[in-house]
């Protein structure tokens, strides 16, 4: 009975011993790495476009303990990175100008003959549109001064809400001038109105203007959570990769994991879809043919209320709740405290 006693103890202080030694191998693991550097291109292949990786490299191989630091598998590499708290950095920071990001970048496609005029813009605003069997919901929005209104008979959805989130913190960021714009809420070809939608039917010339889907949005990530989460996926794919050769498999899935890598850093970043989305919205103005009514009759201001389905830097989200006035000094102080610390970027 004692015997049977002092091993019962025995295990256990073995099984404690073993459990901080696990901790003590997990807290040395780096937190983040920085992700390796992928090739690809982008080609149209019939009326979509299709990302080709050029090395897909296999990632380093970290321990399977260091694995276990990331959730692996008990939660995803999205989650974890989600997880982390983006720093405030210049990345952030107010532009002067939008970026020009050239013709037919995958953010933002557009295909149109010719001039937006105001006839065909007032058409589709009023829901005239018997021959598009694909359109579902078509809200005006109009920028004045910096803020965004939405005309008030829109329905609300959560696509509507994501769309505005996005281009609350746009506006916030890019400089763009007083204009009207349709966004078309719903899939299929649109061809022959000036909406923005989520996906056109480009072989038409006169198939419309993109705009970032709310999944995308929605799964956005800043830099260190975007290193965060190639970190993760490293971890991984190299644990599952030598249980598998362990059990006689081979292959540690290196290639794909790359590819995922690549594919986060070309869609998923936030600064490069508002990038996109404020691009199309330069396109679009450049294009109209009338002067912007100030008036606001028959619309309502979006609450400035952010950020609900990404996570920004708090100040930021803060900033661009306050409005331009109120947090301009805000953004400046937080930025000159990122570039203390600011990541490299990606």
């Amino acid at each position: 009975m004692m015997r049977t006693g002092i091993l019962r103890i025995y295990g256990c202080a073995v099984a404690a011993l073993g459990g901080l030694i696990l901790l003590w191998t997990i807290a040395r693991q780096p937190r983040i790495q920085v992700p390796p550097d992928s090739g690809y291109t982008i080609k149209p292949v019939g009326n979509y476009y299709a990302i080709n990786f050029t090395d897909p490299v296999p990632p380093p191989e970290p321990s399977l303990l260091a694995s276990l630091h990331y959730g692996v598998p008990f939660r995803s590499c999205w989650r974890y990175a989600r997880s982390i708290e983006e720093p405030m950095t210049d990345l952030y920071g107010p532009r002067t100008y939008v970026p020009s990001i050239g013709a037919d970048a995958p953010r933002a496609i557009w295909r149109w003959p010719g001039p937006i005029y105001k006839s065909a813009f007032d058409k589709a605003a009023n829901k005239e549109w018997p021959d598009c069997t694909h359109c579902m919901d078509i809200v005006p929005y109009k920028v004045l001064s910096g803020k965004l209104y939405v005309a008030q008979r829109a329905r609300s959805c959560l696509h509507r809400d994501v769309a505005e989130e996005m281009l609350k913190v746009l506006l916030h960021m890019f400089p763009v001038p007083d204009m009207e714009f349709l966004l078309h809420f719903g899939d299929g070809c649109t061809n022959g109105l000036p909406v923005i939608s989520w996906n056109i039917c480009r072989q038409h010339p006169d198939a419309g203007f993109t705009m970032p889907s709310y999944s995308v949005w929605q799964s956005s990530m800043g830099p260190t959570q975007m290193r965060a989460y190639h970190t993760c996926l490293n971890n991984r794919w190299a644990a599952i990769g030598r249980a598998s050769q362990g059990g006689g498999g081979g292959g540690g899935g290196g290639g794909g994991v790359h590819n995922q890598q690549a594919t986060a850093r070309l869609l998923l970043d936030h600064v490069g879809i508002l990038e996109g989305f404020a691009y199309t919205l330069m396109k679009y103005k450049n294009l109209t043919t009338w002067a912007v009514e100030p008036s606001t009759e028959g619309y309502v201001e979006v609450d400035p209320q952010c950020c609900t389905f990404t996570r920004l830097p708090r100040r930021f989200a803060e900033a661009v709740t306050e409005g331009p006035s109120a947090s301009a000094r805000r953004l400046r102080e937080a930025a000159a405290v990122g570039r203390k610390g600011a990541p490299a970027a990606l």
